[in-house]
């Protein structure tokens, strides 16, 4: 089986993908990593559709007075065009991810991206609308994979909770950076952020939203928001020391987990009502 790939490294050989020029062996882990992958999917199909579009089009003869021009108004001090947005968002994650909120400057992240500060200030005021961005296009991407898996797993509820997990161990471990940024990083004055506000919300709400049908079922007894941080903590614990390099090779990251749910789940079905007894109850009620 291939190793998994990261979500920068799978993003970053996208258009290798498009172009039919990736090797074999990376096009494998790629394309695993798009199946399971909306926002790298979303991203492929859109090169794949301007690279049919680009050569539909007719040649182009190259002016060389028209090069001179542009490079004539970039040393005369013109105005930088905007960025592209498929460039800063990952530059910014990488120096965010890497030397955390504090030590990354604008500078740092115009020159990861390989643009100039001033093209970086057309659209952000400060770093902390950059941080603010990011995280909030995270927790979409991690709202998206989660809802993804419940709607697989739609009208089985046990399944449901199984798949909602598996989803947050696969974001979290390929996209370990994003992850980083979603809860390990503070965000200054995150209430000025609306829409990071709202995204935060949307996917903390899904990461308990199966423990609810459980709960309401009589699966599992308890507080299913209180049972969502419980399962959170432990889940984020074992993730970020995975990363951290911190678990023993045996047991492994797997056997670890599986045994951490086992006692989660024999703990939330402590005192609950038996969907079985339930329906056989009802059963006998409307047969009396």
């Amino acid at each position: 089986m291939s190793e998994p790939i990261t979500h920068l490294r799978a993003f970053e050989l996208l258009p290798w993908l498009a172009n039919g020029s990736l090797p074999a062996d990376e096009r494998e882990v790629v394309e695993q990593h798009v199946r399971n992958c909306l926002s790298c999917h979303r991203e492929l199909k859109e090169q794949q559709r301007l690279r049919a579009a680009l050569r539909a089009l007719p040649a182009v003869q190259i002016s060389a007075q028209s090069g001179f021009e542009k490079l004539s108004r970039q040393l005369s001090g013109a105005p930088a065009l905007p960025i592209s947005p498929r460039r800063w968002p990952f530059a910014a994650l990488t120096r965010f991810a890497r030397y955390g909120f504090r030590r990354t400057s604008m500078e740092d992240i115009a020159a990861e991206a390989g643009v100039s500060r001033a093209a970086l200030y057309l659209q952000f005021r400060n770093k902390e609308e950059i941080l603010a961005a990011v995280r909030t296009a995270a927790f979409d991407r991690f709202a998206s994979a989660l809802e993804g898996a419940m709607n697989k797993a739609r009208g089985d509820l046990h399944a449901q909770g199984q798949a909602v997990g598996e989803a947050y161990v696969r974001f979290a471990l390929g996209e370990p950076e994003a992850y980083r940024l979603m809860f390990d990083l503070s965000q200054p004055h995150p209430d000025r952020y609306p829409e990071l506000v709202r995204a935060t919300a949307h996917a903390r709400h899904l990461m308990s939203a199966s423990l609810e049908g459980l709960v309401k079922a009589g699966i599992f007894a308890g507080d299913p928001q209180l049972m969502g941080h419980v399962f959170w903590a432990t889940m984020h614990g074992l993730v970020v020391l995975y990363l951290a390099g911190k678990l023993p090779a045996k047991p492994d990251f797997r056997t670890i987990q599986r045994e951490a749910m086992r006692l989660l789940v024999a703990g939330a079905r402590s005192g609950a009502t038996a969907p079985r007894s339930r329906a056989a109850a009802s059963r006998r009620k409307r047969a009396s």
